[in-house]
């Protein structure tokens, strides 16, 4: 297999005087789809605020493409391809839905190509074409999903991570988005997923990475773990 792609080294992050994550080591290969499983409270969201800076471990290390990350902070991590789609999206509601892309192509890297890109999100998302001047807190649920993977896109990532995109969505948008995930990995892009429909998420990744309180619990691929008595018990309710 290839060198990683993203490898997090033995990362201890705290809130304040809590911790939430206590050594935490894994490796994302190029090309991969990922998911990282767990119960609520886990650390999952914690873990992927530390690949882009926005919350940096007291100790170990995030490195990318080899480097450490360490004296990168968080803008500069986007422009190196590392983006977030975050839970609950957090799009500028009274901006337009154009707006709201055109604002994931800040950096000087994205910049000069926003053009091309947003008219490739405009072909992956239709819907957003349409409602392009509309406000994007008017938007649907599932749009609004849209929405915040087309604003991630217009960064050009190399690794693109998102953090529970199905949360609050009806079966058939929990398809589609699904869908763009498996058609995005298909173009190459490397993928982090947190996301709390575990047996979607493990039908769509290669491999799984499971956290339990801050520790990495077990990993292996998604066949294993679909596979696993004390995953289905535990995570899966099976």
């Amino acid at each position: 297999m290839s060198d990683p792609l993203l490898q997090v080294e033995a990362i201890d992050v705290a809130y304040g005087d809590i911790q939430v994550l206590y050594g935490l080591s894994f490796e994302v290969h190029a090309g991969e789809i990922v998911t990282l499983l767990g119960s609520n409270g886990a650390g999952k969201t914690t873990t992927l605020r530390a690949i882009t800076g926005l919350r940096p471990p007291q100790a170990g290390q995030v490195r990318f493409r080899g480097e450490s990350l360490a004296a990168v902070p968080a803008a500069g991590r986007a422009g190196l391809g590392i983006a977030l789609v975050p839970e609950g999206r957090e799009l500028w509601p009274q901006l337009t839905v154009k707006e709201n892309l055109e604002l994931g192509a800040y950096g000087p890297q994205a910049r000069p190509h926003a053009k091309q890109n947003l008219e490739k999100v405009f072909t992956m998302f239709p819907r957003l074409e349409e409602r392009q001047q509309q406000l994007a807190g008017s938007l649907s649920g599932g749009e609004q999903q849209m929405c915040a993977i087309g604003r991630a896109l217009m960064s050009e990532p190399v690794l693109l991570m998102l953090d529970e995109p199905s949360l609050g969505l009806a079966p058939i948008l929990v398809d589609q988005v699904m869908r763009t995930i498996s058609d995005l990995h298909a173009t190459g892009m490397t993928i982090l997923l947190v996301e709390q429909n575990l047996h979607r998420a493990l039908e769509v990744s290669q491999r799984g990475i499971v956290i339990e309180t801050g520790r990495l619990r077990l990993h292996g691929s998604s066949a294993e773990l679909a596979a696993s008595p004390e995953i289905r018990a535990a995570y899966l309710g099976l």
